[in-house]
């Protein structure tokens, strides 16, 4: 978490989860929503939606639209390994850890992770 300085006095500065959009608040609820009743993770609506989108958010976007609707699969083994391989502190996916739906955006071509 960063550091930042607020009246004289040091805070921690809010993780970037808050910055997603209602759209992004909602595709994550509705994969973790999906998640739960096939009770594929343990965990509540809320902390799967909070790995979604700490993931989406910190380096690994996800193509929620996508990833909402996949195949049986690849939804498990998307929602699965985001929840094992999610570093909680970073936001960071672990392992070389890669979810299928991964978003493809110009920054990620080319790069390794």
């Amino acid at each position: 978490m960063e550091t930042k300085e607020t009246n004289g006095q040091a805070v921690d500065a809010p993780a970037p989860f808050m910055d997603a959009t209602i759209w992004e608040h909602r595709a994550a609820f509705a994969i973790a929503r999906r998640a739960v009743e096939a009770a594929i993770v343990p965990g509540t609506v809320l902390e799967i939606a909070m790995d979604i989108i700490a993931t989406h958010l910190n380096g690994r976007p996800i193509d929620l639209d996508g990833l909402s609707g996949a195949k049986w699969g690849d939804f498990i083994h998307d929602v699965c390994g985001i929840h094992r391989y999610l570093d909680r502190t970073t936001g960071k996916l672990t392992d070389c850890f890669r979810p299928r739906y991964a978003a493809v955006s110009a920054e990620h071509i080319g790069s390794v992770e």
